[in-house]
């Protein structure tokens, strides 16, 4: 008994020094002293902010954005994020310029959250499981990326999403799944509404592929076996996750049928920093 309390102890310590991390770092945000500022920042996601604060604050939805262009269907464009939770919260109650800068600071702990307890859960000591979250938030893909806002939002689900597919995976043993099942499916829908379509789209991959392959009965326990049952009820997850979803997907594909990207890019414009098949040996 007393070595659990001292293992929650140690990991809530853990989990206060992976949120610290990010908010010392970039200090100069955190207290309010500096925005992250340029390039999509300023030509497309403060502007979008800024819809969705006033709309927001008129109690209405940004269905349309009267003060973009000649009038624009910023719901629908989707990377605004007009039904994400913190969102909801955050361009509520600051100024767009900021809510964007806390939207990713909020996202990069819980990146780092969403890697240590998954690391912890496949039974990784607290040290490892620290530096896998630090590791998976301060990585390169990230940092680089800190400009594109939903993709930071969208990415800091991954982790939550292999760990909870891991915990269906687990409890489906003992037929006690049904509540991770529901945590699943609610967790695709909010990842889907975070604003990033092909992030979502790589994340559903990667964590489909981590429970048809991490199928396991233990923690430290790996068994490459297959059944039909749990992937069936995990397909079906993310069908409903993504019905969920559907308030905010079928606007976005509707938009995306007057964009001039449907027909008119060419291979070239679509494999823009694609690496060569020989880049496959340094993986």
């Amino acid at each position: 008994m007393i070595r659990k309390l001292n293992s929650r102890r140690s990991d809530i310590l853990a989990m206060v020094f992976l949120a610290a991390l990010p908010l010392i770092y970039f200090y100069p945000v955190t207290l309010g002293q500096q925005i992250w500022y340029g390039d999509d920042i300023f030509l497309q996601f403060i502007p979008f902010g800024t819809e969705l604060a006033m709309a927001l604050r008129a109690g209405r939805l940004p269905l349309w954005a009267p003060g973009m262009l000649n009038g624009f269907p910023l719901f629908a464009e989707g990377q605004v994020g007009a039904l994400y939770p913190v969102n909801l919260v955050l361009y509520s109650l600051l100024p767009a310029y900021w809510a964007v800068s806390y939207q990713n600071l909020v996202h990069l702990v819980w990146a780092a959250w969403g890697m240590y307890v998954l690391a912890r859960r496949y039974g990784y000591d607290i040290a490892s499981a620290i530096l896998a979250g630090i590791i998976f938030s301060f990585n390169g893909f990230v940092i680089s990326h800190l400009i594109h806002v939903p993709f930071i939002t969208t990415l800091s689900w991954l982790p939550w999403l292999a760990f909870l597919v891991t915990q269906f995976r687990w409890a489906h043993q003992s037929k006690k799944s049904g509540a991770w099942f529901i945590a699943l499916t609610f967790t695709i829908a909010i990842q889907v509404l975070a604003g990033s379509p092909h992030i979502t789209l790589l994340s559903a991959i990667t964590a489909i592929l981590f429970g048809f392959f991490a199928f396991t009965t233990s923690p430290g326990e790996m068994k490459w076996h297959f059944r039909w049952r749990e992937l069936i009820w995990l397909t079906l997850s993310w069908g409903l996750g993504a019905g969920i979803a559907t308030v905010q997907l079928i606007p976005t594909f509707e938009l995306t049928q007057y964009s001039e990207r449907v027909n008119a890019l060419n291979h070239a414009f679509r494999t823009i920093s694609s690496l060569p098949v020989s880049a496959l040996l340094k993986l």
